[in-house]
C-alpha cells in the first residue's frame, strides 16, 4: 500500500467545512533553515488526485520563532499552480532563522479565488522536512564551516552573512564595525629590547606604513633568546574581542628568513603583568615560512587588563622552519573589545550613566587632537594631552607654552559628542612652589574653561570662570566640574587693553599647561527608565535593569518581598 494514502496511516488530514486550516511543527529551538520538502496525499486516483490538488492550491509556508505566523517570515505562498500544474512534492527554499514551521491554508468568502479551488480550506500533509544547520554559526552540505567572522548567522551553502552579527558589528550584511582600538598610545614594555632607541611604544603609535627595520615604527627584540615579549597595559580589565597583530615585514619577498621569527608565536590576556596569570587565547601551529601571513587577526574572547605576545624556543626538537632563537619583531598590535567587559552590545553602550560616573570615568582628552591660538618654541598644543604631568618644567618638554598675547585659546577635539563629568588642569610650574615668588603663578590668574559642539566658545556653556583665585590661593592643579555633553573643551584667557585687572595677574594672556584631562564617559549611554528605579528592599539589584541578583539573608522571591520560612526538625 502507498503510505501516501488516506489509509496508509502517514498523512495529517483534516475532514470539514473549514475556511482556514494550520499545520505546525516546533523544531524545539531557533535554527538556520535553508530548505523545507513538503510531501502532499496522493491516492493514485484520476478523479481523487484532481480533488487533492483542489484543496492544496494556495497554501503557504512560514517560518517563526514564535507560534503566530505574523511574527516571521513568509517563505512561500502558492498563487500560480493550477490542478494540472500542482506537484505531489514541494520544495519550499527559505534562508531563515526560526524555531516553528507553519503549513497553512484559507477560504474565506471575502477573497475571490479560481474556480479551481476547493470549496473549503483542508490539510494533506504527508511529510514535511526541515533542513539546515543546527547551530548557529555553521554551514556547507554537512554543516562544517564557519560562517565569517563578522555574523553569526549566514548563508546555509554559500556562507554569505545573513544577520545575527557578531558583538562590534552591525548593518546590513555586518559590514560594519563600531570597536575602538583600546591599545592605541596605552603604556607598554618588553622584553630584550634590540637597543635603547626602540621602544616599545611603537607598538601602540597607530603607524602601520613603514613596517621594517629602518622605518622606525616597529619594535624589534635582540638576538640570541631563548624567549621574548611585549605587552600592553589597557589601564582597566577590559572585554576584549579581536587582537589584530602587524609583524615586521622588511622589503624582502616575504618566505624569508624574517617569517621563521614568527612560527609559534601566542597571544595572552592577563590581569596581572606576569603572562604566567594569564589565560591563551590563541597560539599560532598551522603555518610555516611561506604560509605565515604578515598580518595576524585573531578572535581573542577574553577579558583582561595586559595583552601580551609572547614567543619562545624551548624545543628539544625545533620544527622546521622556525628560526633558532625566539623575537618579537612587531610593528603594531591592536586591541579591539568594549571597555566594560559586562556591557558589549551595539557600541558598547551602558544602560545608565551612574555605571559611567561611579566605576568607569576616563579621560577622554589622551592623545586627542588639539588647538592653540599661539604656541612659543616647539611647546606645542598636543603635550597638554600626552599623558606627561609628574615634571612640569617648560624646558623638558612635558608642557604645552604660549607666546605673550592679549588673548589665547587652547581646545581639545573629543572627535565626537560626550558626556563628560569634570576637567582637571595641571598648570606649568617649572617644579618651583606655586605661590606668590613663582611668576607662572599669575598666567591662568582669571582663566575660563568652555565645552561646545563646536570650536567657537560662544556656542558653547561657561563651565568656569576664575574671578577669586590669587598668586597665593590658585593651586597647582584644579578640577572643575562641568557635566554636560559636548565635543570640545575650550580654555581661554584674556589680557584686554583699556582693562584693569587685579593685581598678580601677568600682564599677558597665556596658556601653559602642562596637562588637561577630561574625564567622562568613553562609551554611548542609554538611560534606560530603569536606571531611575530604587533597588528594591532587602536585594543586591543589578545596575540598570533593578532586578534583584541576591537577596539579602532570610529573604527571597523574585523581589526579595518574602521572608524565608524557618525549617523545623521534627524529632520523632
Amino acid at each position: 500500500m502507498n503510505l501516501r494514502m488516506a489509509l496508509g496511516g502517514q498523512c495529517a488530514i483534516s475532514d470539514g467545512d473549514f475556511q482556514e486550516v494550520k499545520w505546525m511543527v516546533d523544531l524545539g529551538e531557533v535554527y538556520a533553515i535553508h530548505s523545507i520538502f513538503i510531501y502532499f496525499r496522493i491516492e493514485h486516483s484520476t478523479i481523487a488526485d484532481y480533488d487533492i490538488k483542489r484543496r492544496l492550491l494556495g497554501f503557504s509556508v512560514y517560518a517563526s520563532n514564535t507560534t503566530r505566523m505574523m511574527d516571521g517570515m513568509l517563505c512561500y505562498h502558492d498563487n500560480n499552480n493550477t490542478v494540472e500544474t500542482m506537484q505531489s512534492q514541494v520544495i519550499v527554499n527559505c534562508t531563515v532563522q526560526a524555531r516553528y514551521v507553519i503549513y497553512y491554508n484559507s477560504r474565506f468568502k471575502a477573497f475571490p479565488h479560481s474556480p479551481e479551488y476547493s470549496t473549503f480550506a483542508n490539510l494533506d500533509l504527508c511529510e514535511v522536512e526541515v533542513y539546515g544547520c543546527g547551530r548557529f554559526g555553521l554551514y556547507g552540505l554537512f554543516c562544517d564551516q564557519h560562517c565569517p567572522r563578522n555574523c553569526q548567522h549566514c548563508h546555509p551553502t554559500t556562507g554569505e552573512c545573513l544577520g545575527r552579527c557578531s558583538p562590534g558589528y552591525y548593518g546590513h550584511r555586518c559590514i560594519y564595525y563600531d570597536r575602538e582600538n583600546m591599545a592605541l598610545f596605552r603604556h607598554s614594555d618588553a622584553k630584550y629590547a634590540y637597543s635603547d632607541s626602540i621602544g616599545s611604544d611603537k607598538v601602540v603609535d597607530g603607524k602601520k606604513t613603514k613596517l621594517y627595520y629602518g622605518g622606525g615604527e616597529c619594535f624589534f627584540s635582540r638576538n640570541q633568546q631563548a624567549f621574548a615579549f611585549f605587552y600592553v597595559d589597557l589601564d582597566y580589565i577590559r572585554g576584549i574581542e579581536r587582537v589584530i597583530v602587524y609583524h615586521r615585514q622588511e622589503q624582502d619577498p616575504w618566505d624569508n628568513n624574517y617569517a621563521g621569527r614568527f612560527l609559534g608565536f601566542s597571544i595572552i590576556v592577563s590581569n596581572t603583568t606576569d603572562l604566567r596569570d594569564g589565560v591563551v587565547c590563541f597560539k599560532e601551529t598551522t603555518h610555516n615560512r611561506s604560509t605565515i601571513p604578515p598580518v595576524f587577526d585573531v578572535d581573542c574572547h577574553a577579558t583582561g587588563r595586559f595583552v601580551f605576545y609572547y614567543n619562545d624556543r624551548f624545543f628539544f626538537h625545533r620544527p622546521e622552519g622556525y628560526s633558532q632563537y625566539a623575537h618579537a619583531d612587531i610593528c603594531e598590535i591592536e586591541v579591539y573589545g568594549c571597555p566594560f567587559p559586562d556591557y558589549n552590545g551595539p557600541g558598547c553602550s551602558l544602560p545608565c550613566y551612574h555605571l559611567c560616573r561611579e566605576r568607569y570615568l576616563e579621560n577622554l582628552a589622551f592623545r586627542k587632537p588639539t588647538w592653540l591660538s599661539n604656541s612659543w618654541g616647539g611647546y606645542t598644543s598636543e603635550k597638554a594631552v600626552d599623558g606627561y604631568k609628574d615634571d612640569r618644567h617648560y624646558a623638558t618638554g612635558p608642557c604645552t607654552v604660549s607666546d605673550d598675547k592679549q588673548e589665547v585659546t587652547w581646545r581639545v577635539d573629543l572627535q565626537e559628542i560626550k558626556k563628560i563629568e569634570y576637567i582637571k588642569i595641571y598648570f606649568r610650574t617649572d617644579n618651583r612652589p606655586f605661590d606668590r615668588n613663582n611668576h607662572l603663578a599669575g598666567f591662568p590668574l582669571g582663566f575660563s574653561v568652555y565645552i561646545s559642539n563646536t570650536t567657537n566658545k560662544n556656542d558653547g556653556i561657561l563651565c568656569f570662570h576664575d574671578t577669586k583665585y590669587t598668586r597665593d590661593t590658585i593651586p597647582e592643579s584644579v578640577v572643575i566640574p562641568c557635566i554636560h555633553y559636548c565635543r570640545y573643551v575650550i580654555y581661554y584667557n584674556e589680557r584686554l587693553p583699556g582693562r584693569i585687572y587685579p593685581s598678580g595677574y601677568y600682564q599677558y594672556a597665556r596658556a601653559d599647561l602642562c596637562e588637561v584631562e577630561v574625564y567622562g564617559c568613553p562609551v554611548p549611554v542609554e538611560n534606560l527608565p530603569t536606571c531611575y528605579n530604587h533597588c528594591p528592599k532587602n536585594c543586591e539589584c543589578h545596575e540598570g535593569t533593578g532586578a534583584c541578583k541576591r537577596c539579602s539573608e532570610g529573604y527571597e522571591g523574585e523581589n526579595c518581598e518574602l521572608e524565608k520560612v524557618p525549617f523545623l526538625k521534627h524529632c520523632g
